[in-house]
């Protein structure tokens, strides 16, 4: 099972927009360089801005200048855990969701496969 095929998986773009944010918490980011960094469209990359707030990330705007990191947020990103785990076992297969309903359903779908609700216990 892909990552992609999971449902409420993070989307890595908008990973990678949280890392760039977090990595420069200090500083100003302008919308046009995200958009370059990440690789999409600067109309994208307000929507994900808005997407992140909603996920509780508090990113800060200043009008004609860029985003900013009000607080730098309690997340671990898919980025910041490939890093700090290169070489371990752990590393190997990263599922990152900002949010899920249940980390045990997750869990169980990641190993039988998202039928495994419909198999009775003969399975």
């Amino acid at each position: 099972m892909t990552q992609e095929s999971l449902p409420g998986t993070t989307d890595r773009q908008l990973a990678r927009l949280l890392t760039l944010l977090a990595e420069n918490a200090t500083i100003v980011i302008s919308g046009a360089r995200i958009a370059k960094e990440v690789g999409v469209s600067r109309s994208m990359v307000w929507q994900w801005i808005e997407r992140l707030r909603e996920l509780g990330v508090k990113v800060k705007s200043q009008p004609g200048a860029g985003y900013f990191l009000e607080q730098v947020p309690d997340i671990l990103t898919p980025d910041t855990l490939k890093r700090r785990l290169r070489g371990s076992l752990f590393g190997k297969h990263i599922f990152h969701f900002f949010k899920t309903d249940s980390t045990n359903r997750v869990a169980l779908d990641l190993f039988f496969g998202p039928n495994w609700r419909r198999c009775r216990l003969r399975c």
